[in-house]
């Protein structure tokens, strides 16, 4: 009974301290295991026994996902450390005078985003590049990230003064989705391109361990 006792008392003890480093949850998974193989346990009932050789499967796996946790960086820490709200040109020459392009980074500077999606829809013909890139800011910031791919990628088929925003914002939401794999391709491409953002492009592979 003391013996059987006392592997409970290991059990519990590794339940409530489960969240803790993961050397420390290895140093318990081995010591219940040298404890279970001991003879001084070999009286033990079946059920506590079951219960031990669980609680090692439990801890192991929870050691594991601490070390990959603690080896990559949370998503949403990176993609707050990193957003900043993309400013474009605006230029004022009044409310009667302004294209519709101009109106729509007005609403996105004033953080209204269906108002600039709606404005800036029929910019369209003009500069799909441009248009498409405002509404995927937009979708960013309203919590869209799969609207925002959509877009940055129909803005990036033709590129050619906002390649490298677009790339980089589109970094950033696969970041925000937890797609690791896809942002670090886009992320490579910032680098190589040697533009604006390649220091932060290469912090953040940095933080990957890439």
């Amino acid at each position: 009974m003391e013996q059987e006792r006392k592997i409970q008392q290991e059990i519990f003890s590794a339940i409530r301290y489960g969240d803790q480093e993961v050397n420390g949850l290895r140093q318990q998974v081995r010591r219940l295991n040298q404890q279970l193989e001991s003879r001084q346990y070999r009286g033990i009932h079946p059920v506590t026994l079951g219960l031990a050789a669980a609680l090692i499967i439990i801890i192991g796996l929870s050691a594991t996902m601490v070390y990959f946790s603690e080896q990559q960086p949370r998503a949403d820490i990176l993609f707050e450390q990193y957003y900043e709200p993309y400013a474009m040109n605006l230029t004022t020459r009044g409310p009667h005078d302004q294209t519709d392009f101009e109106r729509a980074l007005k609403l996105y500077a004033q953080n209204d985003y269906p108002g600039a999606i709606s404005a800036v829809g029929a910019y369209v013909d003009i500069s799909p590049e441009a248009t498409y890139f405002v509404v995927g800011l937009c979708y960013l910031q309203m919590g869209l990230p799969d609207l925002a791919i959509k877009n940055f990628d129909l803005a990036e088929k033709d590129a050619i003064y906002y390649k490298e925003p677009i790339w980089w914002y589109k970094a950033l939401t696969y970041i925000k989705k937890n797609e690791w794999a896809v942002a670090e391709v886009v992320l490579k491409k910032l680098v190589r391109n040697n533009g604006p953002y390649k220091q932060d492009a290469a912090e953040l592979l940095n933080k990957f361990g890439s």
